[in-house]
This record gives C-alpha cells, structure tokens and sequence, in this order.
C-alpha cells in the first residue's frame, strides 16, 4: 500500500508539472498545446482525463520506466533518487510527446500539420532540458543521445512512402530501421545505467531495449495492419514480407493482395516465432541482471502479443493455392466496396449539404476593407463564380445563381470588384462568364452583355498570343516604350487556360483564331516551362486546368500543328504531374487537384488513393474543408497576398471525392 501511495504521489507530481508547461507556453504555440494535450488525453486514457494517461496496460511504460529501472538498478530512495527522477520521468514523457506529434505531423491527419514544428522543436528541448539538470556537457549520456536521435531521423525518412532514397526492393535492414522509430526511449535506461554505476551492463540494457521496442513495434503494426494496408504504409509486417518475396518497393498491392503475399510468405507464422524468441531472451536476460520489474514488463507484453497473433491467418494451404507474384495487383490500393459506402459516400453528402446551404456563397467573397480608388470597402464575388461553376460541373442546378451572376458582374462593368470606376477588368472573371454562359437561362441577353468585354479582350491580347490577367477597357493593351505592360506582375498560364476553355465552349467558331493563337504559345510554353507559367494559382490546380484544355481542344476541329503540340503535351503531362505527385507532404486542396489533374487524363495510372485519405481524413465536422490558399489577390502597399476561403477549397474537395468515388464504384 505504502508504495501503491508512492506512486500515486509521483504520478501527482509528474502530472502537476506537465500541465505547468501547457499551461505557461507562449500564446501560438499554448493553442497548439491545448490541442496536443487534449488528443493525449482522448488517445492515451480509458477515462479522457489527462491525469490517468500512460497508464492503461497497452501504453507505453513511459511513466513507470524511470521507477521501475531504478528500482531495479538498486538506486536506493532518499534525497538524491527525489531529485534525479522526476527530470528522468519527465525527460521521457516529453520524448513521448515530441514523437507522438512527430507522427501526427507525418500521417494525413492535416489538423495537426507543419505549424506544430515549432512545438515539436519545443517538447525536445524541454526533455533535452531535464537530462541537463542530470548530466553535464561533457557527460557520455550526450553521445547517446545524438546518435540515438540520428537513428529515429533515418527510420523517420524510411517511413516516408515517396522517400527517394527507397531501394528498389525491400531490405531486412529497413524492416530493422523501422523499430528504430521507438530509439529515443533508450536514453531512460541508458541515463539509469550510468548514474548507477552499471556502464559495464550498458550492452546488455541497449539489446533489451532493442528487443523491447521491436516487440512494441510488431505489436502496435500488427494491431493497425488493416487500415495500414489501406494507407499504403510500409509498416514493420509490410517491410518484412516485401524483403521476403523481393517485391518492388515501386508499387504498392492492394490490401487483399498484400494478405496474400503475407500469407504465402508465412509473414505470421515467422513474425510469431520471432516474438516468441526475443520474448524468451529478455526474460531470460532480465533474470540473470535481476531487472525484476521489466521481467514483469516483458511478461505481461508475452501474453498480449499472443493473443494478437491467435487472431492472425497463421495457416496456409499451400496445396490448393499457388503462388504468382503477377497475381499480386502492384498497380494502387482499391478501397473495399465498404470503404466507399462508409467513407467516401458520406463524405460527399456532408461536403454538398455544406455547399448549398448558403447559395449566396458569401464567406468566399474577397473583401478589402482598407478601400481603393477612394472607396472605402471594395468586394469581389469572383470566388462564388468558380464555386458556381464548379458545382454547375458536378450537375447541380444553380440557374438563379448563374443569372445573378451574371447580372453582378454586368452592372460592375466586368470589374473584378464592385467597383466600376477601376479602368481594367480581368481575363480570371471573363473565363468564368464563358464557362457558366451554357448554364444560364437568358442566353440571348447574356450573350449580348458578353459582347462588350470580349471586345476589350481582343484589343488586350498581345501579338505572341499571351493573354493578360487585366485587360483594358479603354486603350488596348497598355505599353511602355512599345512593351506590353502586364498590371500586378506576370500573366498567368492557369488563368489563360480557363479562359481558352470558356471560349471554346462559348463560340468556338467566332474566336477560333484567337483561341488557336493563344493556345499555341500556351502549350509552348507549358513544353518548355510546365507547371512554372502558373503565377496567380497552385501547381496541381494548373495541371487540372490544362489537362481540361487539352481534353476540350481535342474536341474540335484545329490544325495540324496545334495538333503535334497537345500529343507533346498529353505525353510530358504525367512526368510534370508525377514530379509533382512527390512533394513531401499533400494537403487536402492540393489533393484534390492532384485527383482532378489525373482523372481522364493522360496520368490516371499515377493516381494515389492516399490523397483520398487526406482529404476523407481531414473534413470537419460541419461537411467543410479548412481554407487554403487559392489565388494572388491585392493587398495594401501594391503588395499581393493569397486569398482562401472554406467554401472555395471544399468545393474542389466535394468534386474531387465524388469524382473519384465514380471511379471506384
């Protein structure tokens, strides 16, 4: 009982201190904490409450490692163990914590994203903080402490799935690495070691801790296995039965395909005697160093590790199947038909419920409050066009909100703000026009209002064909000593395009020239540059977007040499997209055009249904996506800014699901 109370006492202490750190950080990063704080408390506690956390059976000891090895180690208790173990204790927790958000960071689960870094950065200090009270700089314990985290680094790069560095096929010294994701929780015992005296046992305590962290890894890999399968995760199972076979770390099975492979490989059977093996060493080797307390550990992580693999496919017949790796589907994981019912179903219907509850669109609307040209708030509604158009695409029927578009933007004078004094309207919000024209009902008056920009755009383009972003309404193209003057910087490829498929679709015959003059130097220009002549907009959502005008210049009749340069185009398209396809880390909109950009296009074999996941696992609660940054807006000082709203990227998340679902159905 007396050491029941001990303990609790400890755990009170350690628990006080820790909330003294979440509840003292600077005001960013104290957000950042109360989020951490609170998915420890849901993801690590039966009952949710931050105090019992670390505490249930299947945690890692990382609370209980400091007691338990001094214990074992003889450190006695008094005055010098009270001031030596809650630095120990916290130390390790707040490796746990830098890890365990390191992990959130790296999976899709984009609500803890690349701003947590700096927290990161944070909670490995404050553990590097607590080890400083114990050790002095020249200590042997800094040693371990670099080359341990340098082992974390490497498997950390090896969890990477488009990590460049992947041999072509799987190595038994990356299924090795990847325990060393766990390698920073030896820097407990290792410090428990050398202020006791033992540095002669460090070996030893190094091979246990090497067992033990491989052990914890099969376990938490075996328990994931099936929504890992799903990610397309090369976790520890996976790794071990691609170096088995000698598969190609290239291509990824589908999840059916994988329990096959496993199965054929014995990947059970053989991971099964591994564990039983390690099992028997670490018991064997904590009795002969007299480790009571992780003997008990080592126990207790025997019986959990055998029930989880009396519920692996451990037999095989091998007489009535025969293995063929071509059997195997290398090509992508395919979601079950469950996982598009349950997952991608709803999804669509949360993001459409969303989307049409407000069809004025008005939290995407642009909106600058410091004024221009003497007016004191300008707006734009341009953003509600694309995501009028965008859910015109998907076949909603928004004629009322095309009509008032229309009728918006006519009274403004085509100005891209509500602002008809400013003397250029832009090629962004033609575009739009011309794309929603075959939506709109009053077709004539509409054609009509047209009339009048597009005559502004004909004097605008440029003698190469370029197209502007502004275009002006009075004198042409605007020039400075006989050189076309682009107003706020750099035409834009992206623009161009969307403005080229609204005038094939509007009247192809009536600009047939201009669209073959543009369209050439356009696809000039993407053979030479590729997704570098975007400037206004994102990479992925330019490829989207010339994919589209590829796809609708087929359909019409043009000459011989536009012809040559989209069959150059379709061909160099997958190599701009797979370049793209390995940036390290995808958002939700960015996987979205990433979707879009692959459907019906000349790279659909390139699409990755783990961009399916980013965006199924990061929706919120109301049907939305996040905003993310969209297009170059003005800002004050003839600065430019970037513009996101909610409702705009959720519109291209919404059609990129249910694009894909289409697909998989």
């Amino acid at each position: 009982m007396e050491s029941t109370n001990k303990n609790d006492q400890k755990r009170a202490h350690f628990i006080h201190a820790v909330e003294d750190f979440f509840n003292y950080l600077p005001q960013e990063l104290y957000k950042q904490g109360r989020l951490l704080r609170n998915k420890l408390s849901i993801q690590f506690s039966e009952t949710g409450k931050f105090e019992e956390i670390l505490s249930r059976e299947e945690d890692y000891p990382s609370l209980e490692f400091t007691t338990w090895l001094l214990d074992d180690f003889g450190f006695p208790e008094g005055k010098e163990r009270r001031k030596l173990e809650p630095h120990l204790t916290l130390g390790n927790f707040f490796i746990f914590a830098s890890i365990f958000t390191q992990n959130l960071i790296h999976s899709e689960n984009l609500f803890f994203d690349r701003e947590y870094i700096p927290l990161v950065n944070l909670l490995s200090q404050e553990a590097d903080k607590h080890f400083a009270h114990i050790f002095s700089a020249d200590s042997k314990f800094w040693e371990y402490h670099r080359n341990l985290w340098h082992a974390y680094a490497d498997a950390r790069l090896i969890s990477w799935e488009n990590y460049a560095g992947f041999p072509e096929v799987a190595t038994e010294e990356m299924v090795i690495q990847r325990v060393d994701l766990l390698a920073p929780f030896q820097l407990v015992p290792i410090a428990v070691a050398i202020l006791t005296g033992k540095e002669n046992n460090l070996s030893k305590v190094v091979t246990l801790m090497g067992h033990l962290h491989t052990l914890r890894t099969i376990l938490t890999d075996l328990t994931n296995l099936p929504m890992d399968l799903h990610k397309g995760k090369f976790t520890y199972p996976i790794l071990y039965t691609y170096a088995d076979l000698e598969l190609p770390l290239s291509h990824f099975s589908t999840p059916e395909g994988m329990i096959l492979a496993m199965r054929l490989a014995r990947t059970f059977s053989k991971i099964a005697r591994d564990c039983r093996k390690r099992i028997a060493l670490c018991l064997a080797e904590t009795a002969n160093l007299d480790l009571v307390n992780l003997g008990v550990y080592f126990s207790s992580l025997e019986t959990r590790i055998n029930e989880q693999i009396n519920h692996l496919p451990l037999n095989f017949d091998e007489a009535s199947n025969v293995f063929r790796k071509n059997e195997l589907d290398v090509k992508r994981i395919k979601p079950s038909a469950t996982f598009v019912n349950n997952h991608l179903e709803k999804a669509i219907g949360m993001a459409k419920e969303y989307l049409l509850s407000d069809l004025s669109f008005r939290e995407s609307w642009e909106v600058h409050r410091w004024g221009m040209v003497d007016k004191a708030t300008v707006i734009s509604r341009f953003p509600a066009g694309l995501i009028i158009e965008t859910l015109c695409l998907s076949g909603h029927g928004l004629s009322d909100q095309v009509e008032s578009f229309f009728s918006y933007t006519g009274e403004n004078m085509f100005s891209y703000y509500d602002h008809k004094s400013l003397p250029h309207a832009d090629s962004d919000t033609l575009g739009v026009l011309l794309r929603l024209y075959r939506y709109s009902v009053n077709k004539n008056t509409n054609r009509e209002q047209l009339q009048i920009p597009l005559a502004w755009l004909r004097s605008s383009v440029e003698e190469s064909g370029r197209i502007p972003v502004w275009i002006n309404r009075a004198n042409g193209i605007d020039l400075v000593e006989n050189l076309p003057v682009r107003l706020l910087g750099e035409g834009c490829g992206s623009i161009e395009a969307k403005l080229l498929i609204g005038l094939c679709e509007y009247d192809w015959i009536s600009y047939k020239d201009l669209i073959h003059k543009s369209a050439m130097q356009l696809l000039r220009r993407f053979l030479d540059q590729g997704i570098g002549i975007t400037v206004n907009y994102p990479r992925p959502y330019c490829l989207w977007r010339i994919n589209q005008l590829l796809d609708t210049l087929n359909t019409k009749p043009i000459e011989i040499e536009l012809q040559d340069l989209i069959a150059e185009a379709m061909r160099i398209y997958p190599q701009y997209l797979a370049a793209e396809a390995n940036s390290y880390r995808i958002t939700p909109q960015q996987a979205a055009f990433m979707i879009l950009a692959c459907l019906d296009s000349p790279a659909e074999h390139r699409i990755d249904d783990r961009w399916v996941n980013v965006l199924l696992s990061n929706q919120r609660s109301n049907g939305s996506w996040y905003g993310e940054p969209l297009f170059f807006v003005p800002n004050q000082a003839a600065y430019t800014t970037w513009h996101s709203s909610h409702q705009l990227s959720t519109v291209f998340c919404y059609i990129a699901v249910k694009k894909f679902a289409g697909t998989v159905q």
